[in-house]
């Protein structure tokens, strides 16, 4: 099959999918929580629980959620950006602007502000569950960095913004990190492969000329914003938008759930499975494939990691025409689909708040304890590496992204020798938080990588992958924690030695604080 007619294929299914799915499908109420989630004020201390809509959507996609999810424990909120008031009574949607309209990033952060805010006021853990879709979770990323949010929550250099420390844990549904197949070379595959026909159905649908079209009235405003909006134009793989948007906060752990649907063509009563990507054995959700949909995924302990959901397949070409009775799922029905909401609960379940008990006046434990550098501390252990000072790490000053650190930890392996190298440091169960801003060193080569882990007593706290030109912020509580291990790993894919000074790529721990 020709490179055209899979992308037609696979736009009569998206465009049949999406029609008989949003007409007939989830016909939500008003996302306003009932009862006990409905004002900020009852919040006491519930762990909340904030949902983020996706592109040309708004928080009514979450109605199922709001009430499932608003109990004893969790407290439900939406933060809607598809019906913003503009203060005369009029809703305006900025459902298909991109996420640094202050309307989204900004307003986002100062959602996420306000409800661990709250929270803290009334004794809960001062810290929110982000679940986002689609759009919603590039929006959390934007949020979460005050560069891109508009300056909510500025830190000092080196330290992750209030917002991304308001963060417990996220979970996002079909989230286009790495941009969406709809736009291949930057055009979408609806104009390209389906264009007049497309044009026609949504037309059609839209004057309610056509019966059987008028299923297609709610995928049609999809269909033209993502040839003609700013996020639109932002989901074409490898946009500068996407290139520029900063990751998820570093040290907080992301469940990235993606859909795995197959579109089969019946030839002579054969069904030949056809894949927009050449190898894969899915079309991801009809939207979003699978590896855009997990890019972003971070494993921290019993949280996060990625899932893929199996939601059947569309026969194309039989009789009937096409036949998606086998179709379960689709980029449009997740939030409200009780496979991808299962996996929302399974972490915030797995959230265990550590909301602290007020110690008595003038005690040891309500006495905070004065930020230190850990490099002021002799580790107990370590893997040892060639060409540093007492084995494979090393302290003093070393820059790392453009920012230089008085008192890093800079660790690298031995040259030519890849794998996992490490430094231990004695706790003694007498800390209660570690800071820190990890890269790789400024003097590596230019095609420098490697990944890091922060591990308290067998636990991995924050974990990443690093190339040169990119750090990443670490905020992670330490409570009670007797070892902690600062760990690389060079990849066996870098072979040589390909800098003045013997070694390929160090990695650096910009200023490490233990409090």
């Amino acid at each position: 099959m020709t490179s055209y007619s899979r992308y037609s294929t696979l736009t009569m299914a998206l465009v049949c999918a999406a029609g008989l799915l949003m007409g007939s499908g989830f016909a939500a109420p008003a996302a306003t929580p009932a009862g006990s989630c409905a004002a900020v004020s009852s919040i006491k201390t519930r762990t909340p629980v904030l949902f983020v809509h996706g592109f040309t959507d708004n928080a009514t996609t979450w109605a199922k959620a709001v009430d499932l999810f608003c109990t004893p424990t969790t407290f439900t909120q939406t933060f809607d950006y598809g019906r913003v008031d503009d203060g005369t009574g009029k809703k305006v949607d900025y459902s298909a602007a991109w996420v640094t309209d202050p309307h989204i990033g900004h307003d986002l952060a100062r959602t996420v502000t306000t409800l661990a805010d709250a929270s803290k006021a009334a004794g809960g853990p001062g810290k929110v569950l982000l679940v986002g879709h689609s759009l919603g979770g590039l929006a959390i990323r934007c949020a979460a960095d005050s560069r891109c949010n508009g300056g909510v929550g500025s830190a000092p250099a080196g330290q992750a913004s209030t917002v991304a420390q308001d963060i417990a844990a996220i979970t996002t549904f079909g989230t286009p990190n790495l941009g969406s197949f709809w736009k291949g070379n930057g055009d979408s595959i609806v104009f390209n492969g389906l264009g007049i026909l497309s044009s026609v159905l949504c037309t059609a649908a839209q004057n309610d000329t056509v019966g059987a079209n008028i299923k297609l009235n709610d995928s049609c405003k999809e269909v033209r914003a993502l040839g003609t909006s700013a996020a639109g134009r932002a989901f074409t793989p490898g946009s500068s938008e996407l290139r520029n948007l900063p990751n998820q906060p570093a040290g907080v752990p992301v469940l990235a759930v993606a859909g795995a649907i197959k579109v089969e063509v019946n030839l002579f009563n054969i069904k030949v499975p056809v894949n927009y990507t050449t190898g894969a054995t899915d079309n991801g959700d009809l939207v979003v494939g699978d590896d855009s949909a997990v890019a972003q995924s971070r494993g921290i302990g019993a949280q996060g990691g990625s899932v893929t959901i199996d939601c059947g397949k569309i026969v194309l070409g039989g009789r009937p025409v096409w036949d998606s009775t086998h179709l379960k799922c689709w980029h449009g029905t997740e939030p409200s689909n009780d496979a991808f909401l299962q996996q929302a609960k399974r972490m915030i379940d797995a959230y265990k708040p550590a909301v602290p008990v007020p110690a008595a006046s003038g005690s040891a434990s309500s006495q905070s304890r004065e930020p230190t550098y850990l490099t002021t501390l002799d580790p107990v252990d370590y893997d040892r590496g060639d060409g540093y000072v007492a084995g494979g790490y090393r302290t003093g000053t070393y820059s790392s992204n453009g920012t230089s650190y008085q008192h890093a930890v800079d660790m690298a392996g031995r040259c030519g020798d890849k794998g996992d190298f490490w430094v231990d440091y004695d706790l003694s169960r007498s800390y209660t938080n570690f800071t820190s801003t990890v890269g790789i060193s400024s003097d590596s080569g230019s095609k420098a990588q490697a990944t890091y882990k922060v591990v308290a007593d067998g636990k991995t706290l924050s974990d990443g992958a690093l190339q040169l030109g990119t750090s990443f912020s670490i905020n992670v509580p330490i409570t009670g924690v007797l070892r902690l291990r600062l760990l690389i790993n060079e990849p066996a894919t870098v072979t040589g030695c390909g800098t003045t000074t013997g070694i390929d790529e160090s990695v650096v721990f910009g200023d490490p604080q233990i409090s």
